[in-house]
C-alpha cells in the first residue's frame, strides 16, 4: 500500500468503476461533482477501471460519455484494488501518507443490490475526505459497499 500513498498533507481517493456497472454508473453525476468540488484542496480523486480488458481509449470514451474529467487510472490486475480490499464497484478508497483512511461506499443510496434508495441518508466518504480535511479521524473508516463484483480475466 506504501506504493499508492499519498504525500504528507495531501489525500487520494480512488473510486473503483467498471464500465459496464449500473450502480457506479449511477455515481457518475455525483463523482463529478464531488472531484470538482475538491480541486483547489489537497486531495486527488481518480477513477480506477479495474477491467482486466478495458483499454484506455474505452476508459477514457467512457469517462466522456459520463462527463467524468478526473484521472483515469488502470488497474487490469486489480494491483490497487488488492492492496486496497476493494471488492466490488462502485467503492471507493482514501489514503494519505498514513496509509489507509478509508474503504468503502460513496454512500447508503443503495441498500442492496437492484434497490437504488434514490437519496442517501448517509454520506461515508464525503463525510471521511472531510474529516481528514479537518484533521480529525474518519468517524467510519469502514463501510459495506454494494455494486458489480470486480471482473476477473477471462481464462
Amino acid at each position: 500500500l506504501a506504493a499508492f500513498a499519498a504525500p504528507e498533507g495531501t489525500f487520494s481517493v480512488y473510486l473503483f468503476v467498471i464500465t459496464d456497472c449500473p450502480i457506479a454508473n449511477s455515481y457518475a453525476p455525483w463523482i463529478a461533482e464531488f472531484a470538482h468540488s475538491l480541486r483547489d484542496t489537497p486531495v486527488a480523486v481518480s477513477l480506477v477501471h479495474v477491467d482486466p480488458d478495458i483499454s484506455a481509449e474505452h476508459a477514457q470514451q467512457h469517462a466522456r460519455d459520463y462527463q467524468l474529467d478526473l484521472p483515469i487510472l488502470l488497474d487490469p490486475d486489480q494491483v490497487l484494488a488488492q492492496a486496497v480490499g476493494a471488492t466490488v464497484t462502485p467503492m471507493a478508497a482514501v489514503i494519505s501518507a498514513r496509509g489507509l483512511e478509508y474503504l468503502g461506499r460513496i454512500d447508503d443510496r443503495w441498500p442492496r443490490r437492484g434497490v437504488d434508495g434514490q437519496v442517501a441518508a448517509h454520506h461515508d466518504l464525503q463525510d471521511a475526505v472531510q474529516a481528514l480535511l479537518r484533521g480529525d479521524s474518519v468517524p467510519n473508516p469502514r463501510t459495506e459497499a454494494v455494486g458489480c463484483r470486480l471482473p476477473q480475466r477471462a481464462p
